[in-house]
């Protein structure tokens, strides 16, 4: 194997390790309680389209009284936007607001 084959290869061996630990962040993030006021109950996740070039991570949850909250966060690559939103979440930064399209 060439030096540089070898460099690529340590390097995509690093960039796993990166995901997975960050993975494992986001399931803490995500499944902790942060926030007395809101229950996390549900994220999904936009990817980029031709008008937008973010993936945009939508937060459901409801509030103290059980009403439909929803929150957003984007970022321009799909890990980028699990952590912004999961740090947001843990640090309490994310804007809540009524959830009008909730069922």
């Amino acid at each position: 194997m060439s030096d540089l084959n070898r460099r690529y290869e340590e390097a995509e061996d690093v960039r796993r390790l990166r995901a997975a630990r960050n993975v494992l962040y986001l399931e803490g993030c995500f499944t902790e309680v942060f926030s007395p006021s809101i229950e996390l109950v549900g994220i999904s996740i936009r990817p980029p389209n031709r008008e937008k070039t973010d993936f945009l991570i939508v937060l459901r949850g409801v509030d103290h009284d059980g009403s439909p909250v929803v929150a957003f966060h984007g970022a321009t690559g799909l890990l980028d936007a699990l952590a912004g939103a999961g740090e947001r979440l843990r640090n309490g930064t994310l804007s809540w607001r009524p959830d009008a399209y909730a069922k």
